[in-house]
């Protein structure tokens, strides 16, 4: 195509994080080529740096505000400035008012308002209380901006319906994480090594830690073998880290392997060969989906993973960290040969790809 037009990609999670935002941005990203587009991304970590922040409501509609803001960041009002079309992958962001989703908030409300953008708000899920409740008092902000931007398509049905519920035209879509692995065909499975592969999350209350140490023990008493699955595209989670080492020395399974996935394929071939896959992670459940793996998932820091779930009319549920989400977790496990999560010809998998399709209908 010899005239593309620009598209701005903001909240960009290819060159941060794990490597499931890896994927699923540049699975944004490849598309919006191939649709015709030449691309300027603006990362995750800039949105969450940005300078000034709203520090009220007030200050979203006031003009003097937006004076500071845009000559603190004259190169970003440029690049809006000179972009066709405005991108937002917002993916986890839009949760609660720390200083991330309000900066992606007012930064979309300036590309609309000051620079009469057209914004496609895509691959997101939005909790802006926390939880399924609508947006009100403070977090009625959500609902300001959102309601002013061109194509809103949300991730699963939970945020859907949410947005739904006051005003905003949301379109049910959902990651696009599996379109990158059906692209790369790394949605098959092979041969299996027979572990159970492990990971944590991101939020590991004290009952989420007491629940891995007790699960952990108990695979140790079955002789089944473990590995533990950190990685990221960059700036690893010291965290992940910390609990690999904790649970080596407060468990039994002193066996039990680390595995630090250098690569996009690495970290799915982790996936595609296990036995069995446990987490609190939104991405690694949507690979483990995706591929066919068995698994069983505790609730991550929002209730993004069981909407996602629902979304696809899975069969599979979050855990509760207790008694009888451990009785569960057991029985899972010791069926795991007998599972097989694409006994409909792919049917669920399909079902990822068409809805994460359905982010790039308007563009």
């Amino acid at each position: 195509m010899l005239d593309r037009k620009k598209a701005l990609l903001i909240n960009f999670t290819a060159d941060a994080y794990h490597w499931g935002c890896y994927g699923t941005s540049m699975e944004i990203y490849t598309t919006l080529i191939e649709s015709g587009y030449f691309i300027e991304t603006r990362s995750v970590y800039e949105v969450h740096t940005l300078k000034p922040t709203p520090q009220n409501n007030n200050e979203f509609h006031d003009n003097n505000f937006f004076k500071k803001y845009s000559e603190e960041n004259q190169d970003l009002c440029r690049s809006i400035s000179n972009s066709d079309v405005i991108v937002i992958n917002a993916e986890g962001t839009l949760h609660g008012l720390a200083k991330g989703p309000i900066n992606l908030l007012y930064l979309m409300l300036v590309c609309k308002k000051y620079f009469k953008k057209v914004v496609h708000l895509i691959n997101f899920s939005c909790f802006p209380n926390g939880d399924n409740t609508a947006p009100k008092d403070n977090t009625a902000i959500y609902i300001d901006v959102l309601k002013m931007l061109d194509n809103v398509v949300a991730r699963e049905i939970f945020s859907e319906n949410l947005l739904k519920e006051v005003g905003i035209k949301a379109m049910s879509g959902f990651d696009c994480l599996p379109r990158f692995l059906s692209r790369y065909n790394l949605t098959e499975r092979t041969k299996s090594n027979e572990c159970v592969l492990v990971s944590g999350g991101v939020r590991m209350p004290e009952e989420y830690v007491s629940f891995y140490v007790k699960f952990i023990n108990w695979l140790y008493s079955k002789n089944i073998p473990v590995r533990f699955l950190v990685e990221a595209k960059s700036d690893p989670d010291n965290a992940e880290y910390k609990f690999w080492h904790y649970l080596k020395q407060t468990t039994k399974h002193k066996d039990m392997k680390l595995v630090d996935a250098k690569s996009f394929k690495s970290w799915a071939d982790e996936f595609r060969s296990a036995s069995f896959f446990f987490s609190a992670r939104f991405h690694h459940t949507i690979a483990a989906l995706s591929i066919g793996t068995p698994f069983a998932v505790l609730p991550s820091n929002t209730q993004k993973i069981s909407a996602m779930l629902n979304t696809i009319s899975s069969t599979v549920t979050c855990l509760s960290p207790d008694e009888d989400g451990f009785v569960r977790l057991q029985e899972l496990v010791n069926n795991r040969s007998n599972q097989n999560l694409k006994s409909h010809d792919g049917e669920i998998l399909e079902k990822m790809i068409e809805g994460g399709k359905k982010n790039f209908d308007n563009l």
